[in-house]
């Protein structure tokens, strides 16, 4: 099923694609186009459990298309058209959606990502809406981003806001393309372009530590919440809930310092799900956090050895090099700043400094323009980098 909405946007007739017929028909017609825009909305843990795709937006210069994911069972086809080379896709601020693609099991190639497009252009980095604005000089209305796209029928202004997100992409590419050729860094978005195919999602071994207030607990208190930041994940998993709609984070650290033993006491908490508001939820998890405290004593135990036999890196000597690495890099990074505006931020920035840190060198973490760039940097400055070079 397609339907041929009642509204425009830049002047771009918008068809709602609710059909694995009318998918059939998008992908034929984007089999002959050079680029298309494309955008995607999700849920990452706000409605439900996990990393969702809830629809995807293409526009190809001349029509918009709203693809519904709920309606539509195989997308297999158009991510054969993602994973083409030789069709451009142009988006912006497209990380998560390239890390839900490849959660899909689409690889997408030949990404322009017109965020970095703006900020290697010369500007500070933005959102789609102030780009919009500086680019345009139109307004966007962003007021649905938040909203549940779970839930069906979208509403009116869903479907506004999410054909709004494409429909003025092509042209934006043509303008700052045209500005990066006038400032001599197509090289730069092409090396940006091809990094952006290479994004993998984060290694996170201790997920449970990005709570809040986990600074102030103890070894043996972090363990025991890790543990049951496990359990609730599983609960979470099965009721297809938001972790911290199942259990908000707050009620774990409390329930590692302070642990519920009756039933009374368990129903006083709130923000807690109904569904696991009964006798065997508590039962469990009295069952977890002991286990944790077990393991924990264990652990305690072998960490103490550990850092008698020397095993543990020194947190002086990493204070050590992260004030070294500062010193060297922190004037490069300013000169950049100076000389090429917000484009130093893709450079060298925090999460490169990080890198250096623990050890790796420029070869290993910067594109080629960013490191014949950070080199010219140093030797205006006159500051020694070659044993960071690799």
């Amino acid at each position: 099923m397609s339907l041929d909405l009642d509204f425009s946007v830049n002047k771009l007739p918008v068809r709602y694609i609710q059909s694995d017929e009318g998918l059939m028909q998008v992908v034929q017609m984007l089999q002959s186009v050079k680029e298309f825009a494309l955008d995607l909305e999700f849920d990452r843990n706000k409605f439900k459990y996990g990393f969702n795709l809830c629809l995807v937006q293409i526009c190809d210069g001349q029509t918009i298309y709203l693809l519904d994911p709920k309606t539509i069972d195989e997308f297999d086809s158009l991510w054969e058209i993602v994973e083409n080379p030789d069709i451009m896709k142009v988006t912006f601020s497209c990380r998560q959606d390239v890390l839900l693609l490849k959660h899909l099991g689409c690889y997408p190639q030949n990404i322009y990502d017109l965020q970095i497009a703006h900020i290697l252009a010369g500007n500070e980095k933005m959102s789609f809406k102030n780009t919009m604005e500086a680019v345009f000089s139109i307004e966007i209305d962003k007021g649905q981003q938040v909203s549940n796209w779970h839930n069906r029928p979208l509403k009116a202004k869903q479907l506004k806001y999410a054909a709004a997100d494409v429909a003025y992409l092509i042209p934006m590419r043509e303008k700052l393309h045209k500005k990066l050729i006038n400032l001599g860094r197509l090289s730069w978005i092409e090396e940006e372009r091809q990094l952006l195919e290479e994004i993998k999602p984060k290694e996170n071994s201790q997920p449970h530590l990005n709570i809040p207030d986990t600074g102030r607990l103890d070894f043996s208190s972090k363990h025991i919440l890790k543990r049951i930041f496990e359990y609730r994940d599983e609960i979470a998993m099965k009721l297809d809930k938001p972790p911290a709609r199942v259990i908000p984070n707050s009620v774990l650290i409390d329930l590692v310092s302070e642990p519920k033993e009756t039933m009374e006491q368990w129903f006083e908490i709130s923000g807690i799900s109904y569904r696991v508001k009964n006798y065997k939820a508590l039962k469990q998890i009295k069952q977890v956090l002991n286990n944790g405290k077990a393991e924990a004593v264990v652990l305690s135990q072998n960490a103490q050895a550990d850092r008698k036999k020397g095993r543990q890196s020194s947190v002086r000597e990493k204070i050590k090099k992260r004030e070294e690495i500062k010193k060297v890099f922190d004037p490069i990074r300013d000169l950049l700043n100076e000389e090429i505006k917000a484009a130093s931020t893709l450079i060298i920035n925090n999460r490169i400094l990080d890198q250096l840190i623990a050890g790796a060198t420029l070869r290993e973490v910067l594109s080629n323009y960013a490191y014949i760039e950070v080199q010219r940097a140093a030797k205006e400055l006159n500051i020694d980098i070659e044993r960071y070079l690799g």
